[in-house]
């Protein structure tokens, strides 16, 4: 894991949960805006990500260990602290703020899997049924992500970005989603807000938004940037989801009785 300093004072500790297949370098400039609103960052790279040529096979439970030791080394900051959690990153945060109560001011969360639209192709899922170890293509390309002709020429040009799973990777990922829908455990009632881009073809928007505002939160905020696709940190409009960003963690800071 990595630490940046906030830019003076700092008001507040971020933790920064990336998705699957991707490595936290993709956020350096949501990163440098977080340190500019005086927040230092802790993040780094879910277990077996940021591996060129990697197929991913690691056991969900090892995520999970690696968002705990996250969530340990931002309280040791003894600041108020909000985790961001991106795609996978933001299903794997959910899931665990069903299981427990985490010590926090406040979760952001980004086009998180709740529903997948965007699968592999049925042949190669019924290969989940015959051998675990078979290799699937999840096929995430550059316009899934974003509508950015930058950012798409860097998702092409990145070696790290790998969607190449196990089937019982995928099974697993699967799964999870499953357990999130089912389970009887409550999301923790904390300040939330949620951002997703309406024409977001990898995870369903739609479902994302029915599923919080059935939680019936305290506090939540649920944004659907018009044209934004899945990679929202990645649009044209992450200025201003920037702007949104920066508020609520100024607002919850407020309630809590810090003076921002």
């Amino acid at each position: 894991m990595w630490k940046w300093e906030a830019e003076g004072q700092a008001k507040a500790v971020v933790g920064l949960i990336h998705s699957a297949y991707e490595h936290h370098e993709r956020y350096a400039w949501l990163i440098q805006q977080l340190r500019s609103n005086q927040c230092h960052v802790i993040t780094g790279n879910l277990p077996g990500h940021g591996i060129e040529g990697h197929v991913h096979n690691e056991a969900i439970g090892t995520y999970n260990l690696y968002i705990k030791r996250l969530i340990a080394a931002c309280h040791a900051e003894e600041l108020p602290l909000f985790l961001i959690g991106h795609g996978f990153g933001a299903t794997l945060l959910i899931r665990l703020l069903q299981k427990e109560n985490i010590e926090c001011a406040g979760v952001i969360l980004t086009s998180p899997w709740l529903e997948l639209t965007h699968q592999p192709p049925k042949l190669l899922t019924m290969l989940m049924k015959i051998s675990p170890s078979a290799k699937i293509d999840h096929a995430i390309n550059s316009t899934l992500l974003t509508r950015g002709d930058l950012h798409q020429r860097q998702f092409e040009e990145d070696p790290l970005y790998h969607c190449v799973v196990t089937s019982s990777w995928y099974h697993d990922a699967q799964l999870l989603m499953k357990t999130i829908e089912q389970t009887e455990r409550k999301y923790q009632d904390i300040s939330t807000l949620v951002f997703v881009g309406a024409e977001d073809a990898i995870a369903n928007p739609i479902y994302t938004q029915q599923w919080f505002y059935e939680r019936q939160l305290s506090h939540l905020q649920f944004k659907k940037w018009p044209l934004a696709r899945h990679d929202v940190w990645q649009e044209e409009e992450r200025e201003e989801m920037l702007a949104y960003a920066n508020d609520f963690i100024n607002n919850v800071l407020r309630s809590l009785g810090y003076i921002v």
